[in-house]
């Protein structure tokens, strides 16, 4: 209302009076669309989708629920899994044939045994990979995100508010995610002192990502396997760790993908179970498990100045990305899913964003920190508003320089970006079958939830457009701005959505001259 109380008091005119007009019309005319924005053709998912479409997308008979399609939108299908995949080999074998289609296609793999076929349940990608129906996860961790945020009221909400507000438009969006994990090889020493105190280190790099407290976490659960069952697990201050160094753990893999949390906890490990398997024969039980262990180490450790320990108290562990015993090992290769659901609201004058609630559902496995991996869930997503909403590189065209080298022009997410209601959960009984301790990874993959924030500024967009231009409708994937053309035109949003690639998507127009023009006809 304060940009209506300053067209006033330009105009010279009462304020209330100017509230009160309906310049909807003047603009509508006078609206110019900016050509930066516009393209021909058909531009798949980046484009505007109209409210109606919106509303025709996601209402499904009762018996059905929304199920997502990786990288290609949702569909429809039949609630059982096994009715899913069945669904999804159909869809997706079909969609794959045509090339425009870059999404996942999804077929019945069929394995010959003899003479006879066996079908192995599961999805296929274009890229040829194959995960099994119990490891894909998506369909469920949909279904308990759209219950768990209420979405079908919210989006009758969203709709409701676009249509008694006309410069402030809302957009509700959910959008999937998979991310493809594979721990690089890494390796670990640890070693027992005189008073039970165990040092470990890794080949990991610790920075923030909590990957030095899931490591001693694992030491101490592999240690404990040495003490009776009763008295598990030792305190967690009987091990403590050491800087990571190449000169105790050399050539090691990358700390990289989120997974090195995984890496180092697998071969930290590898090196406890050696140093249980050459404690068991000593083995001496005390009055709890701290008092076990040191009598354990006592035994073979008696005298600290002049008898050396009569059994090795050092030992190296190794992960080298696989798992399973010599004969049967198996690349750790796994896929981790997410879906969010995020709801947003649009000025339409200055193309200003804020980002209301955003839920997020993600399949964590059995996550070997909850704590921690909350915190990297929602510090990832933080990271992926910088990538959708604010952080542009921009660059002279003329000289090539770098103009946005700088906080000053290249801008982060601040505190108002950050949704104002914010929740995430993680899918129960999930256990990753192919993981290190039936973990998964929790960084990087749910940054690309942020997208759901920019599906959503794109409907609010579209709604602006039809509202400001009078559009009559839309298409699913887009709000036409030029009809009859032999080439339909469309408005595209792309990332970072800052308040000027707004603007320009809504179009450029001049209220004060949209409000002169009103005040002359009738109120």
């Amino acid at each position: 209302m304060q940009v209506m109380e300053h067209a006033a008091a330009v105009l010279g005119r009462d304020a209330a009076t100017v509230k009160a007009a309906n310049f909807l019309p003047a603009i509508t005319t006078n609206i110019t669309p900016c050509s930066m924005y516009t393209m021909h053709g058909s531009v798949g998912r980046l484009c505007l989708g109209s409210e109606s479409a919106l509303s025709r997308q996601h209402q499904q008979p009762p018996q059905q629920q929304t199920v997502p399609l990786e990288n290609d939108g949702i569909a429809s299908v039949p609630a059982t899994a096994a009715q899913q995949l069945a669904v999804f080999a159909d869809d997706r074998v079909a969609r794959a044939a045509n090339s425009s289609s870059i999404a996942n296609a999804t077929a019945t793999v069929t394995a010959a045994d003899g003479e006879q076929q066996k079908a192995a349940a599961g999805v296929r990608t274009v890229l040829g990979r194959f995960i099994a129906a119990e490891d894909y996860t998506l369909p469920q961790l949909w279904a308990e995100l759209l219950d768990k945020s209420d979405y079908n009221t919210r989006l009758g909400a969203v709709q409701q508010y676009n249509r008694d507000h006309a410069w402030s438009k809302r957009g509700i969006a959910v959008t999937p995610v998979r991310f493809e994990c594979s721990p690089a090889a890494v390796s670990a020493a640890l070693s027992v002192y005189y008073d039970g105190s165990v040092l470990v280190t890794h080949g990991g790099i610790e920075m923030g990502q909590g990957l030095s407290t899931k490591v001693q976490q694992a030491a101490v659960a592999a240690l404990s396997r040495l003490l009776p069952e009763d008295q598990r697990p030792l305190p967690l201050s009987a091990v403590r760790l050491a800087a990571s160094s190449s000169d105790i753990v050399p050539n090691n893999g990358p700390t990289w993908s989120s997974t090195g949390s995984e890496g180092c906890c697998q071969a930290v490990m590898v090196a406890a179970a050696k140093l249980v398997a050459q404690l068991a024969p000593h083995l001496r039980v005390g009055g709890d498990g701290w008092a076990t262990w040191q009598a354990t180490i006592a035994a073979v450790h008696p005298d600290l100045g002049f008898q050396p320990a009569t059994v090795m108290l050092s030992a190296y562990g190794s992960f080298d990305g696989t798992l399973g015993n010599t004969a049967d090992k198996q690349p750790v290769h796994y896929s981790a899913f997410g879906a969010a659901v995020s709801e947003v609201e649009l000025d339409v004058l200055t193309g200003e964003r804020r980002v209301l609630a955003t839920h997020i559902m993600y399949d964590c496995g059995y996550s070997l920190n909850p704590a921690i991996d909350l915190g990297q869930v929602e510090g990832a997503f933080v990271m992926g508003l910088g990538v959708v909403l604010s952080e542009e590189v921009t660059v002279d065209d003329t000289t090539g320089q770098h103009l946005s080298n700088s906080t000053w022009t290249y801008k982060i997410p601040t505190p108002d970006l950050i949704p104002q209601q914010f929740s995430v959960s993680f899918l129960a009984n999930a256990p990753n079958r192919t993981g290190i301790m039936s973990s998964k990874a929790s960084g990087e993959p749910a940054l690309m939830n942020a997208t759901s924030v920019l599906m959503a500024l794109q409907q609010a967009a579209a709604a602006a457009v039809e509202e400001v231009q009078g559009l009559a409708d839309g298409s699913f994937c887009g709000a036409v701005v030029n009809k009859g053309a032999s080439d339909e035109h469309w408005r595209v949003l792309p990332a970072p959505a800052t308040p000027q690639r707004l603007k320009g998507i809504i179009g450029q127009f001049s209220i004060a001259d949209a409000l002169e023009a009103a005040l002359k006809g009738p109120l």
